[in-house]
């Protein structure tokens, strides 16, 4: 991936996921969260907007922990 591409990549990106194993990732929509780690997009928006710093969610098929942070991304 060359330097632009990866900065427009980066720049989409809007929330910040670390699993309990401590593995991060980046996603851009609440709907990529949600089909990847099988929490629901409408509670990650609301616990959000509660948590503006973070919240622990809990995935329904695993039970796996999940840190969710929505980041400032503006260029």
């Amino acid at each position: 991936m060359d330097s632009d591409a990866l900065r427009s990549f980066a720049l989409k990106q809007r929330y910040l996921v670390i699993d309990d194993q401590g593995t991060a990732y980046v996603f851009s929509s609440l709907r990529e969260i949600a089909k990847t780690i099988d929490v629901d997009h409408t509670t990650v928006s609301k616990k959000l907007k509660v948590s503006p710093d973070g919240e622990l969610f809990s995935s329904r098929s695993e039970n796996q922990l999940y840190y969710i942070r929505k980041v400032c991304n503006s260029p």
